[in-house]
């Protein structure tokens, strides 16, 4: 199912998992507690996305993006977020447990926690707000490789 657009539809609660749903657009979808394990969502559009306890674990989101999306409690263990963008996302209680955030851009991320940081696989150029990244290298200068 590779470039589909399904922006501004409804699917909350589906199981989408192992799914391939690369350089889709799923602007504005809801995906309240949906399910995307062990899916690929490179280069995928969820600008604006409600994915509020969402399950993208073991999923590959290389180059997606998630601007302004709400992220609330989301589960992204294991998932690859390289090159993500997730600026101005609502992260609080998101888990990014072993995740890849090389190169992700963070900036203007709400809720996000030096905490949530602390577990993932790398922050290597990684961008951040000031403030988070100061933190960032006090506390976790082996994610950043300052």
């Amino acid at each position: 199912m590779n470039y589909v657009i399904l922006a501004g539809s409804n699917m909350n609660s589906a199981d989408i998992s192992q799914s391939s749903l690369i350089e889709s657009n799923l602007e504005n979808v809801r995906l309240n507690q949906t399910n995307f394990e062990n899916s690929n969502l490179n280069q995928a559009n969820l600008k604006g996305a409600y994915a509020s306890g969402a399950n993208f674990k073991d999923a590959f989101l290389i180059k997606a993006n998630f601007e302004n999306a709400f992220l609330i409690k989301a589960n992204f263990c294991n998932a690859f977020l390289m090159e993500a963008n997730l600026q101005n996302c609502y992260l609080m209680g998101a888990d990014f447990e072993n995740a890849s955030l090389y190169k992700a851009d963070l900036r203007g991320a709400k809720g996000l926690t030096v905490e949530q940081l602390s577990k993932v696989k790398t922050l290597y150029l990684a961008r951040f707000d000031d403030e988070i990244l100061e933190q960032i290298k006090t506390n976790l200068p082996e994610l950043v490789g300052t």
